[in-house]
């Protein structure tokens, strides 16, 4: 009889730990994929996009171009990845947290479709450095709308970025110059830097007008005049191409072709801060991209871009809005809504602040489940929508495992030492 009892004790906790193992690993599985600001995703080629977190560690990986080189990337408002399928001529949807590819857009045969950029309004815009060359406009459906020729070097219209004004478009041609093209004009600009001695290739505008670009044997920040006043570079990296910020506003990424790593630098200091090896080798990592980039082309962004809450209790979002060189401005009234989730239809409005801030606080009144927030504000008669950020509502938790039946400190005088018969089993005993 003690025998059962003690067998029956043994059966019990090891039932109770495998409760525990399987909602631990159940949680772990169903945050997989899911996108968190700071989250990197690299073009890998073979069709494939990596997606790690910010720390470097794998979370999944993608198919979304099946085969052929993948490039550059980008975010949708409402978080979804598009992707340049180099070899394939085309761009992809994919639908944000599950991989999967929701759209596939045409861009010009032969062109190689390389980079992609969001303006202010959904509308993105792509560079093609073969084929035609041109750079094209698609609306936030992606519709095709218009195409630019603009003028190039030794490629085409290989990387481009949209400054703030939404109309000067900068870009690269696998040369020595970062060129500039009036999208708004349809007119060739002059250019806003030569002579950069070697190969440009991914570039970003920075607030102020400062601009970052992978030159090849190193990193590039030239200020408004397009004079070089700070160069980064990490050992045994010769081959830099892609580059993207990072949403803390103060770092960026950076990928080599010929290690297939990617490094992450301090703007200010050049310190760098993180490193990932892809493992992919040489010649395939084509691209990154980072979950959260604030480019200059954003006026409002929102944040944070994901929270949990119980039911029941408040919850904040905060709205930036700033000018066509970064700066921002105060007195513009921001329209919040929850447009989807158990408290959809919820709004609010706030000014901006000296800081370009606004705030909406709403209490979780509904159900469980995933809210989608977004704010707005309007000016010279457009309507400048945020991204779409992200409130999940739960109910308290039942605890299968509360601490009392997990650890006994009483039978040690150590502490925290594994109590085999808890007090829930005990009376059994």
């Amino acid at each position: 009889e003690k025998m059962e009892k003690n067998n029956r004790k043994s059966g019990l906790v090891l039932l109770s730990a495998m409760i525990c193992l399987f909602l631990f690993l159940a949680i772990q599985s169903a945050s997989a994929a899911t996108y968190q600001y700071g989250d990197v995703f690299a073009a890998v080629s073979n069709g494939e996009v990596k997606h790690y977190d910010s720390d470097g560690i794998l979370k999944a990986t993608y198919d979304p171009c099946v085969t052929g080189y993948t490039t550059g990337m980008a975010f949708d408002s409402a978080g979804n990845l598009y992707v340049t399928c180099f070899s394939n001529n085309n761009v992809v949807k994919v639908q944000r947290d599950t991989g999967t590819v929701i759209q596939t857009i045409t861009t010009d045969s032969g062109g190689h479709v390389e980079s992609i950029v969001f303006d202010a309004l959904g509308n993105f815009y792509v560079g093609q450095p073969d084929g035609t060359k041109d750079i094209l406009k698609f609306d936030s459906a992606g519709n095709f709308l218009t195409r630019y020729n603009a003028a190039t070097e030794r490629r085409g219209t290989d990387w481009i970025d949209l400054a703030g004004d939404q109309c000067t478009m900068f870009y690269t041609s696998e040369g020595g110059s970062i060129k500039r093209y009036d999208v708004c004009t349809n007119t060739q600009l002059t250019d806003f830097a030569s002579g950069l001695g070697s190969v440009a290739y991914a570039l970003r505008i920075l607030p102020g007008g400062d601009v970052l670009v992978a030159n090849t044997e190193n990193i590039l920040r030239l200020n408004s005049s397009g004079t070089t006043v700070q160069t980064y570079d990490a050992p045994g990296q010769n081959c830099w191409f892609s580059l993207n910020l990072d949403p803390d506003g103060t770092s960026f990424w950076s990928g080599d072709f010929c290690t297939g790593k990617i490094f992450k630098f301090d703007i200010a200091t050049g310190n760098k801060l993180k490193e990932i090896n892809t493992g992919v080798g040489s010649m395939k990592l084509w691209g990154v991209t980072v979950f959260g980039e604030k480019t200059i082309a954003q006026v409002i962004t929102l944040e944070p871009n994901t929270d949990t809450n119980y039911v029941g209790e408040q919850h904040t979002v905060v709205a930036t809005v700033k000018d066509s060189d970064g700066n921002p401005i105060s007195g513009v009234e921001v329209e919040f809504e929850v447009i989807s989730g158990p408290n959809v239809g919820t709004t609010g409005t706030d000014t901006t602040d000296a800081n370009g801030e606004a705030t909406f606080t709403y209490t979780g009144s509904g159900d469980e489940g995933t809210d989608t927030i977004v704010a707005r504000f309007k000016t010279g008669g457009q309507t400048y929508e945020s991204n779409q950020v992200k409130k999940i509502w739960t109910t308290p938790p039942i605890e299968l495992c509360p601490d009392e039946y997990r650890w006994n400190t009483s039978v040690s005088s150590k502490g925290y030492e594994w109590d085999p018969f808890p007090t829930l089993f005990r009376a059994w005993n």
